[in-house]
Order: structure tokens, then sequence, then C-alpha cells
């Protein structure tokens, strides 16, 4: 056994496997931390990093800077998000600790996503002739108050020594604003996981795995914070029992927990459900996209009048920029084969007016932006991304990066979004054009992303 843990601290935290894991997870989304180290910079010095880190996590003398704080809002009459950034070497090493919980806990992992455990409610109530009952519950800040405690026990019945003890620092390691002074920095966190750290979703699962496996055969899903049980009797049983076993892991539920019949609706994950057959959007996730979309249309209206700083930046080419990024956002993308945007999250639903009516009010604001008939034309529809994405994702509607090869396609892409002058004839070393291009992906990922990450 011991000689067992010794492997999977050099399968996970030696030097090899620390390169390893920049080069692969860290290096195409790089986040600067508070010490301002920059991806570049951290790789050119990569060496000396991961064998310094290696060596200090076998000697139980690493030192995780402090996270960042980034504030995140979930919207009205909402209390704010607050993400906590790791600079590039803690972010590495932790993508591994996240590689290792998982060898460790394969059953705890959570591999469904969003629209996959939306499927699976569809098929119930398809399957379904009666009236079923649902109930859903909310924990209450649920991160933020997870007991070190109770969690480190689970792990220290699994993980070996020195894992456990870089997972107890990093859970205890202080998040701080880039204003802060070190002088009222805190001595650390005494209760919650941060969030926005590779670590922190295999924790969560870990944490309620418990509950998760136990009531697993009663229709029970779970995503993050979002409980829902769907049952052909009450509910009140079954919720009585999650809140009894969440209360003895010391989280709390919101106080109002839904619990009624299908035919009265059903919001779950954005999602609206409207008897057995309807599926659609929730009111409050239609309106956040619908502003999505406005937004860009919004900001080219109010600078085509005046003067925009960069020369090559006319007005045409930024009419031509903005139908860039209106497509993207509308039909969402693919990278690295995954998935991204509003039309891949919802892509359950059976109600598709709402897409009709979206396409209807992008014109509508086109329009107003005194775009012309053609220009209009080439921006595209929710109504047609919807099949694409369901039937044809790769079959060109849809942007993929994947599809760019070489350096003059990346300069292609880097003209259409705005990155490079179109009409310039200057030779760019295909260096400066690959980190460009990771650049332009980077941020066009992240706002489809943005798109989304409100939404339940």
């Amino acid at each position: 056994m011991a000689q067992e843990k010794r492997k999977a601290f050099q399968e996970y935290f030696s030097p090899e496997a620390l390169r390893k894991t920049f080069i692969d997870k860290i290096k195409s989304k790089p986040s600067i931390g508070i010490d301002g180290t920059s991806a570049v910079a951290f790789e050119a010095s990569i060496r000396s990093e991961t064998e310094t880190c290696s060596k200090k996590i076998k000697l139980y003398k690493f030192q995780f800077s402090p996270y960042l704080e980034e504030v995140k809002s979930k919207g009205k009459n909402k209390l704010p998000r607050i993400i906590s950034k790791p600079t590039i070497r803690d972010k590495t090493l932790l993508s591994s600790a996240n590689r290792c919980l998982q060898s460790y806990f394969p059953e705890a992992v959570s591999k469904k996503l969003p629209n996959e455990i939306i499927r699976e409610i569809k098929e119930t109530l398809k399957n379904s002739k009666d009236d079923l009952f649902f109930c859903k519950i909310d924990i209450r800040s649920f991160y933020d108050h997870i007991n070190h405690d109770i969690l480190l026990k689970i792990l220290g019945r699994t993980l070996d020594k020195k894992t456990l003890w870089i997972i107890s620092k990093a859970i205890k390691n202080i998040t701080v604003s880039a204003n802060t002074k070190r002088k009222f920095y805190a001595m650390e966190n005494s209760l919650g996981v941060p969030q926005g750290l590779p670590i922190s979703n295999i924790l969560s699962d870990i944490y309620l795995h418990k509950i998760d496996k136990k009531f697993q055969s009663d229709n029970y899903r779970r995503y993050v914070d979002d409980i829902l049980i769907i049952s052909p009797t009450e509910t009140s049983k079954i919720t009585s029992q999650i809140k009894l076993l969440l209360g003895k892991i010391r989280l709390e539920t919101n106080e109002k927990t839904e619990e009624g019949r299908i035919s009265q609706g059903l919001e779950y994950l954005g999602y609206n459900f409207i008897g057995n057959n309807k599926v659609s959007v929730r009111d409050s996730s239609r309106d956040k996209f619908t502003a999505s979309l406005i937004a860009p249309i919004t900001r080219y209206k109010k600078g085509q009048d005046k003067s925009i700083g960069t020369t090559w930046l006319t007005v045409e080419t930024r009419k031509n920029i903005l139908i860039e990024h209106l497509n993207e956002r509308i039909t969402g993308a693919i990278s690295d084969k995954k998935r991204f945007g509003w039309i891949f999250y919802f892509i359950e639903i059976t109600d598709l007016k709402i897409l009709y009516d979206l396409d209807a009010i992008v014109k509508r604001e086109l329009k107003k932006a005194y775009l012309t008939p053609s220009e209009i034309s080439r921006v595209k529809r929710l109504s047609r991304a919807y099949h694409e994405a369901k039937h044809s994702p790769e079959g060109g509607y849809i942007h993929n990066y994947d599809i760019y090869k070489t350096t003059q396609e990346k300069i292609t892409a880097l003209r259409r979004f705005g990155y490079l002058d179109p009409n310039a004839s200057t030779a760019y070393a295909p260096e400066h054009i690959d980190a460009l291009f990771e650049k332009l992906k980077s941020n066009q990922l992240l706002q489809l992303e943005r798109d989304i990450g409100t939404m339940y």
C-alpha cells in the first residue's frame, strides 16, 4: 500500500507530472494570480519552478500564494459569487491534485453536464402518464459552508498523507483582493472550499457523495447545490431525510423548498418544464441571454459616430466585427471537441418559438443600428443554430476553432474578429499569431461561458 501511494505521488506531483499538467491544462487557459506571473513567464522557468514545487511538497514545506479575489455578479438582489484565482504555479499544482483526487475517488466524479441531466428528466416525464410530484432543494451557500474537519476526515480514509496535506493547505489558503495590504491578510480560511480552484468541484462531489449514493434509486438528481427529486407520490418524507443528512454534515438548505406537481410548472438548471411534454427556458435565463445579444449592438451604435482610436477600425470594419461576434454568440462554438454557448446548453428545449422570438429581437435591434438588409442577412439565426447543434454541429454553421491549422488561417480569423488590421500587409511571426489566436479563442469562449454561467 505504501508503495502504491509513493507511485501516486510520482504520477501526479513529480516535476515531470507538473510540467505535463501545465502544458495539457494551464498553458492554453491561463489566468493571472496575485503574483502577476503570466503563463509565458512561468513556462520560461518551468523546470526550476516544478522541481522546487515538488521538492517542497515532499518536505511538507510548500506554501500557496494567496488566491486573488474576483467578484462575479449573480444578478439583481443576489449576493455576488467570490471566485478565488490561484497563481499559474498553484493552478498547475491544483490541477494535478484534481487528477489525483479523481483517481482516488472515481465513484464521486460528476461526469454529467446540465443538459444530460435535463435529458434524463425529459425522459422521466415523457414516459409517465401521471402528473408526477417534485421537490427542489437548494443548499445554502454550499461551497462556503463545507466543513473542513468533516471533509478532511472523508479524504483521510483514502488519500496518502502528502496529498491530504496539500488539499488541507489549499482549502485553508486565504483569498484577498488585489489592493489588500499584506499586514491585513487573515491567518487562514477556516470554513468552506474556495470557488474557482481546479479542486473545488471534485471536493464538493466527494463531500456529498454519500447522500448522492443513498438516494440514487429515488429519481434523485443533483447539480452542484441544486437537488431535485421527482416521484409518483408526495415527496415530503424523502425531502426530510435529505435535509436531515445535510444537517449532519453541517449544511443548511434555503428556507424555500419548492414542492408541487409537474403540471404546476418546474424550473431547474435554467430550464422550465411545463407539464410532461413541453420544455422551455426560464424567463430570467432568456432575459439574460437577450441582454447579452443586444449589448454588442448597443456598443456599436454608441460608437459609430465617435472617434474610435484605432485608425483602421472604420464604421464598416466595426460593423463586420459586430456581425462576427453576434454570430458566435448565437451559434456557440466548438473548441478541442467541446461545445460552448447558450444554444448548446439549451439543446433539450422543445419550445422552439422562443428561438424565433429571439431572432426577431436581434433583427429589430440591427435595424435600429442602421444595418442594411444584406448586412442583416449575414447574421445567423438561433432557430437554425438549434437544428445544426442538434444534428450537424461540425457541419460549418457553428464556428469551430479546431479547423484553424495554418498561420494564414489564424490570421484570417484574427482579422475577422478585429484583432489585426484587415488591410495590413505586415508579415507576422508564427509564434505571435499563435499567441494572439489563443487569446482570441480564450476571450470568445469566456464570453460564451458567461452567457450560461448564471443560468442556475
